[in-house]
């Protein structure tokens, strides 16, 4: 990155004075070799990953930083072809690496690459047998660019918190359900989950991951609770949620969560009946807290949020979101009932009604 500076003026016609100088500041940004490539970057197995960059440039080697600690990984004619480099292994798991790309002694990128992964499921493994055999707090690795289908719905083991994590690839791979039970594809555990994560992933009612399918056969509810059992914590970051085809999740009776995360998201509800919010709370059931940042809302025909709740909220966030073809005639976006201590909106887009 290089930073220029420069004085320009205009120059006038006759009889006009020329302007006054002025200065300008041109920053360029520092060249990096990793950009538009980051979704081929990733853990293909343990403390195995695979590395991309803009095919056909010269670099002649990688650089993984972990503190002080440096491994040097080199690049070999086809891979500079290709812009890939796969199947480097790495002395560490569940550690963030820098990672730099060079050409002799100069950097021609850098990317922040978390290195983690206890359960590797790829093309052809059970997805159930899968989720059944990780221990608490593991993370679980799809395979990018796949399908995989939950055989039923997903009754969530108490205490075993877990993540999920889409592996690199051209498109993020897809969890999906198949002959769910009721109208739910997971069901949190009474005695209660300290959190469910997932990173990178297609997440879709449409049944064993058809996203041809017609609406009519579409898992209803990511989660439709009547009851006790609750979530700590539940965060979809980088994710597609599609096809289900009430809502995302509604809580009755006692449920709920302490708090609801959706970050650099879309949650896509056209073609589904789309007769309920998004997020829906009832009776004594409660999501504490509400954070919706950098992700994009669309298709529901009732609106995001509804709090038919008598358990009071804490706070609603929404920033950085774009909102469109939501909510019918006589609808609202979002619905309080129950007291909320804060409710914040910043820099959101809010496009056009369906009603």
């Amino acid at each position: 990155g290089q930073t220029y500076y420069a004085r320009i003026k205009a120059n006038s016609g006759e009889n006009i004075d020329d302007s006054q100088y002025t200065e300008v500041v041109i920053e360029v940004p520092e060249e990096n070799l990793f950009n538009n490539f980051t979704n081929l970057a990733g853990v293909v197995g343990p403390q195995t990953v695979s590395i991309a960059w803009l095919p056909q440039s010269e670099v002649t080697h990688l650089v993984f930083i972990n503190g002080g600690d440096e491994l040097e990984v080199p690049i070999g004619e086809e891979e500079v072809s290709l812009g890939k480099k796969t199947g480097i292994e790495l002395p560490e798991n569940n550690v963030m690496y820098e990672v730099v790309l060079m050409n002799g002694a100069n950097t021609r990128g850098k990317l922040d690459l978390n290195v983690r992964g206890d359960v590797f499921v790829n093309e052809g493994d059970d997805l159930n047998a899968a989720i059944e055999a990780a221990q608490a707090g593991n993370v679980i690795v799809l395979e990018g660019g796949k399908t995989f289908v939950h055989e039923g719905s997903w009754d969530v083991a108490a205490a075993k918190p877990l993540t999920f994590v889409g592996g690199p690839g051209e498109e993020k791979p897809v969890f999906s359900f198949n002959n769910v039970s009721g109208s739910t594809a997971i069901t949190q555990p009474d005695a209660g989950v300290a959190s469910l994560e997932f990173l990178n992933l297609h997440i879709t009612g449409a049944p064993a991951g058809d996203l041809e399918a017609a609406s009519s056969t579409w898992a209803p509810h990511f989660i439709n609770r009547n009851g006790t059992g609750f979530i700590d914590e539940l965060i979809f970051d980088d994710c597609i949620i599609s096809r289900f085809g009430r809502n995302l999740m509604r809580f009755r009776s006692s449920s709920g969560m302490e708090k609801l995360v959706i970050n650099n998201s879309i949650v896509d509800f056209a073609g589904g009946a789309g007769d309920y919010h998004v997020v829906v709370t009832e009776n004594d059931s409660y999501i504490t807290d509400i954070v919706f940042s950098n992700s994009t809302f669309y298709g529901s025909k009732r609106g995001l949020v509804r709090n038919n709740s008598n358990v009071p909220q804490n706070s609603f966030l929404m920033e950085y979101c774009t909102v469109n073809d939501m909510v019918d005639n006589g609808r609202y976006l979002i619905e309080m009932k129950s007291p909320i201590t804060t409710i914040a909106f910043n820099n959101c887009i809010f496009g056009r009604t369906i009603g």
